[in-house]
């Protein structure tokens, strides 16, 4: 692996891969072949940094986030003409950004100005995490139900459910192993990969006419070489090379790998009237029961939930987890409730002492979860019928309660301890009399007038008057085009930087804690634009400020 470096005029230096510079490219070059938008980007040359060029416009690296979530924002708010000014790059750079800290990504540090200065380790790292929601998308039950038959003996669908799709993959991989009878087991992306045996071995277990096992019998090089080869007779769609296979590379065996599982999963099921068949028929009515008793309200909800407790950025390694990937599961055991209390109140406020870090069973569990709701208690929330063991049974409903008044601690804190009614005014005093609305649960908020003057009144470029639906005198504005203006009054918000959590329907069906949330991040964002503005400006060249 050959690491470049760069240097920036505050002295701090950052290295790169020029290996993932490649891959990423490449990976790049296969997902928006065909798309329209950025016909003119692509191809990415993977030998150079061209890569850093061509993210600059916000196009590439908005539709990598469209292809993992199409619900995440309104094509039509993308700038797509050539030739953007610096306020419309901006725009779809900001789009970006807030779409992807919406789908999970970590943005710390990420801003439209350091993109456009092509910094190198900021690019590559949000484009990682994209690639990886994007790639990693179809691994879960509803596109690949028959990943039931990798439970082990005595496991819940739930708690299957649970797992992050990169723990599945290896799941499956052990799994063909296993049927191959094979003496190895792969627990990383790294070094149980980079000699190629285990890769051989799968290829073979797929499909046997094709991938034979001569591989083994060559040195890890040319066997990784000979790996990537014979996926391609699986239709594995791959820019991914035996060299990135023998480097150990994580993140482009992670690639490799789930490129091979969306080709070729492999996972068959057994044969009818078998003791096993019947057994995954029962785990397949189990599955479906579960989808069919879930509240989309509550699905919404938890989306929306998972989206903000994931933008806190808080440390989860010490829980075996990179990000909240089931809200309701992974609060279960009280710890990141506690982490999450700890992120959003004053220092002091969680005496860790008094959890149990090893919550290993019922008892610690529920130990844990008392104290959460104690210490929310204490912060003033409203938790009365909700105790440790409704958490830890994992009670949807009472685990949504607690974590919105987290939410909206957090979210009126950010504005300086704002209160509901004092939001409620700033944004009616920013507005013309006639949209204005007397709460945040006001039917009339559906055709989206109030938010888009909101809006107006921090950035009137931002919004096309054109893809805004006006009714026609004396009528109202229909379903569709209520969900046409929700969608697009998102990613305006988006578009100027607000970080918002709420979904399209949420602003449609006016679910008044959901608006609340939205009129705040306009508030924030408003906020911050005035700092900014207040802001001597720094001059690099000459360390001073004028």
């Amino acid at each position: 692996m050959v690491e470049k470096a760069e240097v920036h005029s505050h002295g701090a230096k950052h290295t790169y891969s020029s290996d993932e510079i490649r891959g990423f490219a490449g990976v790049i070059n296969m997902l928006l072949r065909n798309d329209e938008t950025c016909a003119r980007h692509i191809p990415i040359n993977p030998d150079t940094e061209e890569l850093f060029e061509k993210v600059g416009d916000g196009l590439i690296l908005a539709k990598l986030v469209y292809k993992c979530n199409p619900a995440v924002f309104d094509l039509r708010a993308l700038n797509k003409k050539e030739n953007l000014n610096v306020f419309q790059i901006k725009e779809n750079l900001n789009l970006a950004i807030s779409a992807a800290k919406y789908i999970g990504c970590q943005t710390v540090s990420v801003v439209p100005e350091f993109i456009m200065e092509k910094r190198g380790h900021i690019i590559l790292g949000l484009v990682w995490q994209i690639l990886k929601q994007s790639i990693l998308a179809t691994i879960n039950l509803k596109d690949h139900p028959y990943l039931l038959v990798l439970l082990k003996e005595g496991e819940k669908i739930e708690d299957f459910k649970h797992l992050p799709p990169e723990d599945i993959l290896l799941r499956w991989f052990n799994y063909h192993l296993e049927k191959a009878a094979h003496d190895r087991r792969v627990k990383n992306y790294s070094d149980d990969l980079k000699d190629g045996v285990n890769y051989t071995v799968l290829l073979n277990q797929l499909d046997k006419s094709k991938c034979d096992l001569t591989g083994l019998a060559l040195d890890q090089l040319e066997r990784c070489n000979l790996v990537v080869e014979n996926s391609k007779k699986l239709e594995v769609d791959t820019v991914i090379t035996g060299h990135d296979l023998n480097s150990g590379n994580p993140k482009l065996n992670l690639i490799f790998c789930s490129l091979i599982f969306n080709a070729c999963p492999g996972l068959q099921p057994p044969p009818t009237d078998s003791e096993a068949s019947k057994e995954l028929e029962k785990l397949f009515e189990a599955a479906k029961m579960l989808e069919e008793q879930a509240d989309p309200s509550d699905t919404r909800e938890e989306r929306s939930f998972r989206a903000w407790s994931n933008s806190l950025n808080l440390d989860l390694s010490a829980f075996n987890l990179g990000q909240i990937n089931n809200l309701y599961e992974d609060v279960r055991d009280g710890l990141i409730l506690l982490k999450l209390l700890e992120r959003i109140s004053d220092a002091g406020t969680v005496e860790w002492k008094k959890a149990a870090l090893k919550a290993d069973i019922p008892l610690k569990k529920i130990q844990n979860a008392n104290y959460a709701v104690e210490i929310g208690k204490k912060l003033g929330f409203t938790l009365v019928g909700i105790g440790g063991k409704d958490i830890v049974d994992g009670n949807k409903k009472l685990i949504l309660a607690l974590i919105w008044q987290m939410v909206r601690k957090h979210t009126l804190d950010t504005l300086g301890g704002y209160t509901e009614d004092e939001l409620l005014k700033w944004a009616n005093a920013r507005v013309p009399e006639d949209v204005r609305i007397g709460k945040f649960s006001d039917k009339v908020i559906s055709n989206c007038r109030f938010l888009f003057a909101l809006l107006a009144s921090i950035e009137p470029r931002a919004i096309d008057p054109e893809l805004v639906k006006v009714p026609a005198e004396g009528e109202t504005l229909s379903e569709e085009d209520q969900q046409l203006n929700a969608k697009y009054v998102i990613s305006v918000a988006r578009k100027l930087g607000a970080t918002v959590f709420c979904l399209w329907e949420d602003i449609k069906e006016v679910k008044p804690k959901m608006i609340m949330t939205f009129v705040a991040a306009i508030a924030h964002l408003e906020k911050q634009t005035t700092e900014k503005k207040a802001m001597p400006e720094f001059n690099a060249s000459e360390g001073t400020t004028h």
